[in-house]
């Protein structure tokens, strides 16, 4: 047993020491300072839970309510806690970054899938949102998971993994515009989806499907108890509330937030500045142009199809979208690294030294992009004039 063990190791040390190294350098981005960075009783951060009286209230808005328990949870552990509240958001970062990972050394090689997800983990949207307490960050792991799972119902022996994935398709409709959203996925992938209930054993079938109803039940009993919800669960309420012309000005201000100037909320954000950088953006166009071109059409039809879906629930909700929408597009970035290392190696297919020159340029530049995003994350933001103003207690009162 123990050669055994040693044997394994000897196989796959490198895999552990970059497991190792990822979750330490995870861990310091998302652990410093984390209760300390910002003020942890500002009104933004706080009104989710402070309206919360107990179940009863969270029934009346069940939208979001596994991570609105968390919080009742945190808050009976030790109220006021800035912390504990966002070790919550940090958790959720943490599992669609490895669900992001997984997904992306399937779809491209471990080299493509360990850039793209340090460019993930550490951009600044992902640190403003796994660094704050909000209901919104549950967004964040939808597209990585789904995708994720997706890839199991392909081989035999992932196919078991069937009830985790319907545990976590339970936990996704608490979400807004979840549930047309996961219905139509299963419209389109019906074939595949039996299949592979097909090959699951029959316990592995009732362990899922009984998770599922437990998970689902409480959202259920909270449209009996308030069913005006509905539309917010669907994901409609602003644009019943509003109509078309805001429906208009929350999709056309989604490019602009990604280019030019990120979305005003300077509580959470570097006022004036895009959520992309430029070098993501050209890697972003070069994903782009190589879905285009033909490569990996279903991977295309996916994206393209969350991206769009992401864009029109923006117009449509009260929430933010944005967080559903980041995830597809680093994974657009990743096929762009992809595009790029494939065009250099076709170029210099049995040169090692030049090979390895454009892995060394690709690594450069994605260092000058952690190393922005971090200083705007950690260096700018706080100091910015409209982030020290929004956290003054007179703007919180007025």
């Amino acid at each position: 047993m123990v050669k055994k063990i040693i044997d394994n190791f000897k196989d796959s040390w490198r895999s552990i020491l970059l497991g190792i190294l990822l979750i330490s350098g995870f861990s310091g981005f998302y652990f410093f300072k984390l209760g300390a960075f910002i003020r942890g009783d500002t009104i933004y951060e706080s009104h989710e839970f402070l309206g919360i009286n107990g179940k009863e209230a969270i029934l009346q808005d069940i939208a979001f309510a596994p991570h609105k328990m968390l919080e009742l949870i945190m808050v009976k552990i030790d109220d006021p806690n800035a912390t504990l509240l966002r070790l919550i958001s940090v958790g959720i970062i943490f599992i669609a970054t490895v669900a992001l990972f997984l997904l992306l050394k399937k779809w491209h090689t471990v080299r493509v899938a360990v850039l793209a997800t340090i460019l993930f983990a550490t951009s600044s949207y992902s640190l403003h949102l796994g660094r704050f307490s909000h209901t919104e960050t549950m967004m964040y792991a939808v597209v990585p998971i789904l995708l994720l799972a997706g890839t199991w119902l392909k081989s035999k022996k992932t196919v078991s993994r069937l009830p985790i994935a319907m545990s976590m398709a339970g936990l996704m409709l608490y979400i807004p515009g979840m549930l047309l959203f996961l219905g139509t996925l299963a419209i389109i992938f019906k074939k595949r989806l039996l299949l592979a209930w097909r090959f699951v054993q029959p316990k592995q079938r009732w362990i899922g499907l009984l998770s599922f109803i437990a998970i689902v039940s409480p959202l259920l009993y909270g449209l009996y108890v308030n069913s005006s919800q509905f539309t917010r669960l669907l994901g409609f309420d602003q644009l019943f509330e509003e109509g078309h012309k805001s429906f208009i000005s929350s999709v056309s201000e989604i490019p602009s937030s990604l280019v030019f100037n990120g979305y005003d909320e300077p509580y959470r954000w570097l006022t004036g500045t895009p959520i992309l950088d430029l070098a993501s953006a050209v890697l972003l166009l070069f994903g782009i142009y190589s879905y285009v071109r033909g490569y990996h059409p279903l991977r295309a039809r996916l994206l393209g199809g969350i991206i769009v879906f992401s864009v029109l629930l923006a117009g449509t909700s009260s929430f933010n979208a944005m967080a559903l929408l980041i995830p597809a597009i680093y994974l657009v970035i990743a096929n762009g690294i992809a595009f790029l290392l494939q065009t250099w190696f076709t170029v210099f297919p049995k040169n090692p030294a030049a090979r390895s020159v454009g892995v060394i340029v690709l690594v450069i530049v994605c260092g000058f992009i952690v190393n922005y995003h971090t200083q705007r994350y950690f260096e700018a933001w706080p100091i910015a004039p409209s982030t020290t103003r929004s956290l003054e207690p007179q703007a919180q009162i007025e």
